[in-house]
């Protein structure tokens, strides 16, 4: 009997042992806390950080990594607007689309007939890139025509591909047939270059290269452009200037054009112009951020393979919608 009340003495006195031991090392930790401050908390998101490598990212055509950085970046701080507005904007160059109908009319003063044009185009964009069909109805000289065309715009890290085919339902007015191919390359952060060729099944099959150069400077986007027909089709220059006035595409803009060919080719008539020279203005602008309104314009002279030449004037209105 005495034995065990010695052994239950001993448990309580080591189990009290074992709590004062605990008690003290949790004074003592707590005692160097305070010596050394409270430990550091976790550091805060930068959303302008974020903002900017995801502005990186976009302009490597990396959209859906841009995208995924930005919604951590509206997570961490939601009263945030222009990350709001950021990461709303590639989600529409991820996801969105745009339906638009546009009527396109140029008249020459002398000889040439006139263009009356409308055409409805339904673009739908994708994480690997833009894809367009477009139906356009063309009268000229009383004759009419229709074409079906599409256009693909596959994305790559610092370039994409612009590609291109079309059909016309009577070639009457249109090529039978068309396609085309350019390749787009970032040379720098602020230098754009291409490269491409175009065919055109008219009865006799015309094939045209050509490149471009642009340079973005602040909001602006300076670009030369340069179109050679073959078979002695001439040569033409196009020099243009945009002014962006956001990040999402709203843009004014000036362009100026000189050659040996006409800038436009549309039917076989168009080739019976020898010499050009031309000036435009161009305008696209949204809306409430839904409605797209696009407005351009233009004035020129053609020089004639009759002799003589031409004045005339252009213009082209498109209204739509932002989905």
């Amino acid at each position: 009997m005495n034995a065990r009340r010695v052994i239950a003495a001993a448990c309580v006195a080591l189990a009290a042992c074992t709590v004062a031991t605990g008690s003290a090392r949790a004074q003592l930790a707590e005692q160097q806390a305070l010596r050394h401050g409270p430990p550091p908390a976790p550091p805060k998101f930068d959303v302008d950080s974020a903002i900017a490598r995801a502005s990186e990212l976009r302009r490597h055509n990396r959209r859906a990594a841009a995208a995924a950085v930005m919604r951590q970046a509206v997570a961490a701080d939601p009263a945030r607007v222009d990350a709001r507005r950021f990461f709303d904007l590639l989600q529409q160059e991820l996801h969105g689309g745009e339906a638009l109908a546009a009527v396109n009319y140029k008249s020459w003063r002398t000889q040439l007939p006139e263009w009356k044009e409308g055409a409805v185009s339904l673009r739908q964009n994708t994480p690997l890139g833009a894809a367009i069909v477009r139906g356009s109805h063309l009268e000229r000289a009383g004759v009419g025509d229709d074409q079906v065309q599409a256009e693909a715009y596959p994305a790559f890290p610092h370039g994409y591909l612009a590609l291109g085919g079309g059909v016309a339902t009577h070639a009457t007015l249109y090529a039978h047939s068309t396609a085309s191919a350019e390749l787009y390359g970032s040379l720098t952060d602020n230098l754009e270059g291409s490269f491409g060729y175009r065919r055109m099944n008219f009865a006799s099959a015309v094939n045209m290269v050509g490149g471009s150069l642009g340079t973005y400077l602040g909001n602006n986007l300076l670009n030369a452009r340069v179109t050679h027909v073959d078979n002695d089709g001439g040569t033409t220059m196009l020099l243009s200037a945009r002014h962006f006035l956001s990040d999402d595409g709203r843009f004014v803009g000036a362009r100026f054009a000189t050659g040996s060919g006409p800038v436009e080719f549309l039917t076989p008539t168009d080739f019976a112009v020898r010499f050009t020279q031309s000036v435009g203005a161009e305008m696209r602008v949204f809306v409430g951020g839904v409605v797209v309104l696009s407005a351009d314009g233009e004035i020129g002279r053609d020089g004639l393979a009759t002799g003589g030449s031409s004045g005339y004037g252009a213009v082209r209105l498109g209204l739509g919608v932002r989905y």
